[in-house]
């Protein structure tokens, strides 16, 4: 019997050391790899994209809403709304290694392009709260209400602040931490892109009541003037771009918008369930489908779906690291 047990306590051995002391599967990070942050099961899914694979599924059992990798490229900061704590998990190790102490009602992160600072916006208390990549809060500025999108400028000179709940798009100067200037935009906001060329900031919506926003609308970073809108029914609501040109997703529709720097659209595509998020990795676009608990991974030039993984339930978030 003594052979059969050392087998046992051998295999017992290997299939421990897959796992942390936290019973996550460790990841070993790369420019590839995204997160989704899936708040229907309180998981998150880790994907490579260049294996077009779901290679670990993290339990996490917290409402975390949202993530931020930080530039030691292994560490993974979790944050949600209702918690007052953020949480940092070593990926190669799959465990919990701290907390910052952030308090309730963060509904957004941002890591500015500099890799010092992270810039967190705060629901309850209406404010863009600065932190150091150490955890150490640097800087407040108080607004009239919390922004749901965070954008910086190519420079890293500005912040770009867009309210669900206040119809103001904030300017702010992150160094000084104050707010340059603001201007009046329509109302229920969501979502943003900086189309910088031409000197404009593109803001999708959810749409007021029973009038479903079927539009963007483009405004001059300068004037705050409403330039003109861009047909994307229904809802547009999440944005990115790269070399090929801007993409946005409207998630009434289920739809992806292929569009050039002055608006015309080169392509659309129906894509998933609900989707939420949209984001460029590498020369690929991830789409999460928050209802089909997918991601598609679509080429960008021609809009066809190469890959659909399957993730965790309600893919609300796709975290990734870099700049």
């Amino acid at each position: 019997m003594k052979p059969l047990i050392t087998l046992v306590v051998f295999v017992f051995s290997v299939l421990a050391g897959g796992c942390s002391s936290d019973g996550l599967a460790p990841v070993a990070y790369s420019p590839s790899v995204i997160a989704t942050m899936n708040i229907k099961d309180m998981s998150v899914s880790f994907i490579d994209i260049s294996k077009r694979k779901n290679i670990a599924e993290w339990d996490v059992e917290k409402p975390y809403n949202g993530g931020i990798i930080l530039p030691d490229g292994d560490t993974l900061l979790l944050y949600g709304k209702t918690l007052k704590e953020a949480d940092l998990y070593s990926m190669k190790k799959g465990e919990k290694t701290g907390s910052w102490k952030i308090g309730k009602g963060v509904v957004n992160g941002l890591l500015l392009s500099d890799g010092k600072e992270i810039v967190f916006s705060n629901d309850e208390g209406n404010t863009i709260d600065f932190y150091s990549t150490k955890g150490k809060q640097t800087g407040q500025l108080h607004l009239n209400a919390a922004p749901l999108t965070l954008l910086e400028s190519g420079k890293g000179d500005r912040l770009f602040a867009v309210s669900f709940h206040d119809e103001k798009l904030n300017i702010i100067n992150p160094e000084e931490r104050k707010n340059i200037r603001s201007f009046p935009i329509h109302a229920s906001a969501a979502g943003a892109v900086l189309n910088e060329k031409n000197n404009e900031v593109w803001v999708g919506g959810h749409g007021k009541g029973s009038n479903i926003e079927q539009s963007i609308h483009v405004y001059d970073i300068e004037t705050g003037k409403l330039k003109k809108q861009i047909h994307a029914p229904e809802m547009p609501v999440n944005f990115t771009k790269n070399g090929s040109g801007l993409f946005v997703l409207s998630h009434g529709s289920s739809t992806l918008y292929k569009l050039d720097t002055n608006g015309a659209e080169h392509g659309s595509l129906r894509i998933g369930a609900n989707p939420f998020e949209v984001e460029t990795v590498g020369n690929i676009l991830a789409v999460a489908g928050y209802d089909s608990d997918d991601i598609y991974l679509v080429d960008p030039e021609n809009l066809k779906i190469e890959a659909r993984i399957k993730v965790g339930k309600g893919p609300f978030q796709i975290v990734k690291g870099g700049k």
